[in-house]
């Protein structure tokens, strides 16, 4: 199946100056099992990711040939770096009805401290202006990349809301044009492919359904 590549967006991640993270009192009481996933003897590693959406949006990772069962964004999970997870998400703002299955591919891994990855997770935003896009029928492309010390620009993000970003040439390459500026982490794609069946679920569509573990938010009584 042919994509139009009509959007290209390359956002920018620096651990120094991060958003403070939502959810503090769920960050706590999980932290100490993020890195259940990630020892030395495997050779592979889970990426902790922080998956958000406009608010009201439920969102679902495929899981043994089905997406499970839908949450508000936003969600943490870990995600196996060199795979591609198929996304649902349903009840978008001002759009009653509408379904999108986006994907999340983990190109390689950050190195945040032994015991804080969640507090270190990079933050994968699927934002109004993407979704909106991707219902018009455009194909959008997000590339999360960690900035390169040397040659990144000195701007403050303490005062920024959501993710900076940037667009590029439907022309060019997003992956190449982030290698100029760091190392690219996280593809995002919206939009382009809706499946056939919403029963039965093509493995190829939800790409094998790869593992990840999911920290779901603390129940209320339960916060500190």
């Amino acid at each position: 199946m042919k994509f139009n590549l009509t959007k290209i967006l390359l956002v920018g991640l620096c651990f120094w100056g991060l958003p403070q993270l939502t959810f503090a009192q769920e960050l706590q009481a999980i932290q100490d099992g993020a890195q259940i996933l990630n020892t030395p003897d495997t050779g592979e590693y889970f990426q902790h990711v922080l998956v958000s959406a406009p608010e009201g949006t439920e969102i679902a990772p495929a899981a043994e040939g089905k997406f499970i069962q839908p949450m508000l964004a936003p969600q943490y999970y870990a995600l196996k770096v060199g795979k591609t997870y198929r996304f649902r998400l349903t009840n978008i703002p001002l759009m009653p009805g509408v379904e999108l299955f986006p994907t999340i591919e983990i190109l390689d891994r950050t190195h945040p401290p032994i015991g804080e990855e969640l507090r270190h997770a990079i933050q994968v935003e699927f934002t109004k202006d993407d979704l909106y896009a991707a219902i018009r029928g455009k194909f959008v492309t997000r590339i999360i990349y960690i900035e390169n010390p040397e040659t990144a620009l000195p701007i403050s993000s303490r005062d920024q809301v959501g993710q900076g970003y940037f667009d590029v040439a439907a022309t060019a390459d997003p992956i190449l044009v982030a290698k100029t500026l760091g190392r690219p982490v996280v593809r995002i794609q919206i939009g382009g492919r809706s499946p056939d069946d919403l029963e039965n679920f093509d493995p190829a569509f939800l790409y094998d359904c790869p593992p990840f573990l999911h920290y779901p938010p603390a129940e209320p009584g339960n916060r500190k």
